[in-house]
């Protein structure tokens, strides 16, 4: 079975484009994948989040935030 997956340029983000959509700082956004909070892969040295793992970290923290109301 030959499944072809299509994934546009701006599928994929660098940690850089990734911190800059949640507009946190570096060491904030390292933290988070050290902690594999954010779901990512590695290209050699090179550190790639799908877009779609981002927004689940997004609706995750947004559940727990919504989960913690006073």
């Amino acid at each position: 079975m030959n499944d072809v997956l299509y994934i546009k340029s701006d599928d994929v983000l660098t940690p850089e484009e990734a911190r800059k959509v949640l507009k946190i700082g570096k060491n904030q956004m390292y933290r988070l994948l050290k902690e594999e909070r954010i779901r990512h892969f590695k290209i050699g040295s090179s550190i790639r989040i799908p877009r779609m793992c981002l927004e689940q970290y997004i609706s995750k923290t947004l559940e727990a935030h919504n989960g913690n109301t006073d």
